[in-house]
């Protein structure tokens, strides 16, 4: 075993310790819960399915943990340190100048990959489960063997070719893994492709080899479609037929709407990715990539197509696709791989540093002085860890597996519980799938209930229901209430029509939905209060919130005030409007709508207020600009009236 594996080994040892003392113990909020869930029953969760995914987590499930979710977050810490380890590989590969690399640039290379390790962005994706460590684990070989290939094409052709195919290959699993992120790199591909050999895809054998292998590589997705046959208990979009199967793959006909290109704001979003890169790897490493960028151009022209065309091809799909807040830990996870070349950027740098203090300093000259000085530069990694180490230790959340289990104690026997959010229906899921918690409740998708396939599937699964089809949503909810009077039904708020929100009680964290209109009784209301002070009191004192829950009971509390104000109690809304702002002080999502609240009532002046903080928060959102002049112009109306 030579030292760059040994070195690599370490890497891999001492980052998956790190990533294991923190790791979540059980669910977390949205799409990890769902991966848990579909990982232990192989069932299919949202769009596009992630076959690769699903089916080793499949295989991380028979682990021996403490809980089912815990392997399968663990399988997200396994990959982040496999990629650290072959990232520490390619590193070592592209600081060579020599036949044999020195101390120095074994240091160097171990410095760098820990540094970005511990970044938040990287960190964030290793301690739940989520698909984006073994995503830029993909990223990583398809780069390095693109690169193998380059170098390998005229010394050892049919070597080359090997590794070609399997790159091929492994472009395929990685499309099964998380399609958009790895298509989303085609075209830095093919320009190094052409780069490095213009006429090697124009052979007929080549062109038809690399097809085959590549469509090889996204068989996985077949598992959908004969998963979805067996009618798994999860099986989203029901991609048991040919025209199912593309619909999920391609997310053409999703049940929550699809991305409007006119919505982007372009330019604000590059805005906040070079915020969000600055913060994570700090001004001077970032000077480092720009160096490091420089000088990769002058001594290897091809590599530096190869980096920088993935650099710009992240860039433009996260500022195209993803959703930006400071809350999306999708959108750091989005950001890996970019990340990834300007970390291979900045070691780049450091390596011409050290090269230059060689060739100029003689003090610099003996082997012990070089390596004792990139020694030193383990600083970098090991203030990343102490700076991130509290924010990225969730060793003792449970408040998913808490909130879950909470909702499902409160519901009687064999109730259907319709979750307006992904942070309800997931940890549902998990709990009543997995863990075998009341499997007597049903948790439906409000998203869905007009979705004829979702449908199907419910009607398929449970078929003790009987499902309503064909109708809104609303009208959905109740036509389900008059077919099936003898389940207990309930509901997470929603803005609902009057006539239908006549029928629900408030019931702690749900709305209970009753066949006759009701008037709201003195003693629920009291009740309903006394639960939510308690609710409230209970996440002030308690373990430090983390951004995605804080934005969770944030957002219950808000819907609480605005279901108050919707039936006249303006002095319990307000106090909801407030406890929400007191969990999540930062989201300016909460100060927009107050100030259209304030707004709406003729109150300028407050909704003023509030919509100069929401700028102060988010300068980016135009629409709070937009609401400013609005109140400007009330204002300035009122004040002509004034006038004598």
């Amino acid at each position: 075993m030579n030292r760059a594996t040994q070195f690599a080994i370490v890497v891999f040892c001492v980052s998956l310790t790190v990533y294991a003392l923190t790791l979540c113990p059980t669910i977390f909020w949205e799409d990890s819960a769902a991966f848990a869930a579909a990982a232990h029953t192989l069932g299919i969760p949202h769009s596009p399915g992630f076959p690769i995914y699903i089916l080793l987590g499949r295989i991380f499930s028979f682990f021996p943990a403490q809980n089912p979710a815990w392997s399968v977050n663990f399988m997200s810490a396994f990959w982040g340190s496999a990629s650290l380890a072959l990232l520490y590989l390619l590193l070592i590969k592209l600081l060579k100048r020599r036949l044999i690399p020195d101390l120095s640039d074994y240091l160097i290379s171990a410095t760098f990959v820990l540094f970005f390790g511990f970044t938040t962005s990287f960190w964030s994706q290793t301690f739940r489960a989520e698909v984006y460590t073994l995503n830029l684990f993909f990223t990583i070989s398809l780069v390095f063997l693109l690169w193998k290939w380059s170098e390998s094409k005229e010394a050892e052709p049919e070597q080359s070719k090997r590794y070609f195919l399997l790159f091929a290959f492994l472009w395929g699993l990685g499309a099964a893994n998380h399609s958009l992120l790895v298509i989303s790199l085609a075209p830095a591909f093919l320009i190094f492709i052409l780069a490095s050999q213009p006429k090697f895809l124009l052979k007929v054998y080549n062109l038809s080899s690399a097809i085959f292998f590549g469509i090889l590589g996204i068989t996985p997705y077949l598992f959908l479609l004969i998963r979805s046959q067996q009618n798994p208990a999860l099986n989203w979009g029901k991609p048991d037929t040919w025209a199912n199967l593309w619909k999920v793959i391609t997310k053409s006909s999703t049940w929550n709407g699809s991305l409007n290109i006119s919505h982007v704001d372009l330019w604000n979003n590059l805005v906040q990715i070079i915020q969000f890169l600055s913060s994570d790897l700090l001004l001077p490493v970032l000077v480092l990539a720009i160096l490091g960028a420089v000088i990769l151009f002058q001594q290897g022209r091809r590599i530096w197509i190869l980096l920088t065309g993935v650099f710009f091809c992240n860039i433009l799909i996260v500022t195209w696709a993803a959703e930006f807040s400071i809350r999306n830990l999708d959108l750091l996870g989005y950001l890996l791989p970019a990340l990834l070349v300007l970390t291979l950027f900045a070691a780049s740098g450091m390596k011409w540093i050290f090269d230059l203090a060689r060739n100029r300093f003689p003090l610099f000259q003996p082997r012990p002085v070089a390596s004792a000085a990139a020694t030193i530069l383990i600083i970098l990694p090991a203030y990343q860890l102490v700076r991130n180490y509290s924010s990225s230790d969730y060793s003792q959340n449970n408040f998913v597996y808490a909130y879950g289990k909470n909702i499902l104690e409160q519901v009687p026997t064999g109730s259907v519980i319709i979750a307006a959010d992904d942070n309800t229906l997931t940890p549902l899921w998990y709990l009543t799938l997995v863990e075998k918690h009341r499997p007597d409740v049903t948790a439906l998708a409000w998203s869905a209930l007009d979705n004829l396939d979702y449908l199907k599937m419910v009607k398929h699964q449970h078929f003790v229901l009987k499902i309503p089809a064909g109708l809104e949503k609303s009208s959905w909810v109740e036509q389900f209430a008059r077919m099936n009077p003898q389940i207990p039904l309930y509901l997470q708020y929603v803005e609902l029509p009057q006539r239908l929100e006549r029928h629900l009680l408030p019931q702690k964290l749900l709305l209970k939905y009753y066949p006759d209109p009701t008037v709201y009784p003195p003693s629920r209301l009291s009740d309903q209060l006394n639960f939510l002070n308690s609710l409230f009191s209970d996440l002030k004192s308690g373990p430090r919130l983390d951004p995605i829950t804080k934005e969770h009971y944030g957002d219950c509390f808000f819907n609480w005030g605005a279901y108050f104000d919707r039936h006249s109690f303006p002095e319990q809304s307000f106090l909801n409007f407030d406890r929400a702002i007191q969990l999540d002080s930062t989201n300016d999502r909460y100060y927009t709508m107050l100030g259209k609240a304030f707004l709406k009532s003729g109150r300028a002046d407050l909704a003023r207020k509030f919509f100069e903080a929401a700028l102060e928060l988010n300068p980016y959102r135009d629409e709070n600009q937009r609401y400013l002049s609005l109140c400007q112009d009330s204002l300035n109306r009122s004040q002509e009236q004034t006038l004598p």
